[in-house]
């Protein structure tokens, strides 16, 4: 019996040392096998872009108020190849590459069509034209066939949109105009733009002055005196196009500051909600052209005041208005 109780005492104290190892083992806190949460399987995956930029697109994944990458996740774009790479879990990455797909789509684009042309103020209606007056609110405007006087005031800029009356031909008609003289084509450009893209179509001269330069000589400096055009399409429901258009007209005034003319400018800014393939027509910049005529009698005009008697002096003042015409069609 003694001899047994030896033999467990024995026992007993040589598994001490082992169990205290493996307490020592437990509490270690640098063994990751026994951690009582496993690390995440991270995955690098590189995703390509076809129309978003991949800065905007990590941009919009990383700083809005959702986070799309998890806690472990890491983001970073290659400007050059316009790639994302992504290193992150497979489920966050199956959700990052459904929410990219949606993001990189094509724009819309526009084919901006445009004709800047002087027409005699009588000869308006022949192009089927009835104007609405226009302020120049932020508000989208509906086009609707009201008339109303769109004539200038003094020291006022009127400014009027219209559309064209169904079933006219407008080519057709302003070539008309113009072999009768009551119409001169400017400009007509056609630009193509994106969805929420200006295009800008501009057409005048630059008029040149001359500028000191260093030393006491002098140079050659030119100042814009154009008349310009900003359209900004956007896409509405049911084959609408919101049209955001601001028209600039500069012009050389008789003024002069040491040698530099003075430019005399008229901007106003409007939006219109249109149809696609729909013309529109801008309208309430009036010119107004004075011209002398002398009528006498041949061989009579010489002579001192019978001359000046018998001949008639007679003025005429010809007002035209300058009309913009815009038709935005959507290519794709």
């Amino acid at each position: 019996m003694i001899y047994f109780l030896y033999a467990l005492i024995f026992l007993f104290c040589s598994m001490v040392p082992v169990i205290a190892d493996s307490v020592a083992v437990a509490r270690d806190p640098f063994l990751p096998a026994l951690s009582s949460t496993a690390s995440p399987i991270l995955k690098n995956t590189w995703i390509p872009l076809y129309f978003a930029k991949a800065a905007d697109v990590a941009n919009f994944l990383t700083k809005s108020s959702v986070n799309f990458l998890s806690a472990a996740g890491n983001i970073r774009v290659d400007e050059r190849t316009n790639q994302i790479w992504i290193q992150d879990d497979a489920a966050h990455i199956h959700a990052i590459e459904k929410i990219i797909s949606h993001l990189d789509q094509r724009e819309p684009q526009f084919l901006i069509k445009a004709k800047i042309i002087h027409l005699d103020k009588q000869y308006q209606r022949a192009l089927g034209v009835l104007f609405q007056t226009t302020n120049t609110a932020s508000a989208p405007t509906t086009l609707q066939f009201n008339e109303s006087n769109t004539a200038n005031q003094p020291g006022q800029f009127s400014f009027a949109i219209a559309k064209l009356m169904g079933g006219n031909l407008l080519d057709l008609q302003l070539s008309a105009l113009e072999q009768e003289g009551h119409a001169v084509l400017i400009s007509s450009p056609e630009l193509t733009t994106l969805n929420h893209q200006a295009a800008l179509i501009e057409s005048g001269a630059e008029v040149p002055y001359q500028a000191a330069a260093s030393r006491g000589a002098t140079k050659v400096s030119f100042k814009k005196a154009v008349l310009s055009l900003q359209v900004t399409p956007e896409v509405m429901p049911h084959h609408h196009i919101l049209l955001k258009i601001t028209l600039n007209q500069d012009k050389v005034s008789e003024l002069r500051v040491n040698g530099v003319p003075a430019i005399q400018t008229q901007k106003i800014a409007t939006q219109v909600i249109v149809r696609n393939h729909q013309t529109i027509v801008l309208g309430g910049i009036m010119e107004t052209a004075s011209s002398k005529q002398n009528q006498d009698m041949p061989g009579i005009h010489s002579i001192p005041i019978l001359g000046a008697l018998l001949s008639h002096q007679s003025r005429r003042a010809e007002q035209s208005e300058l009309l913009i015409f815009i038709t935005p069609s959507r290519v794709n």
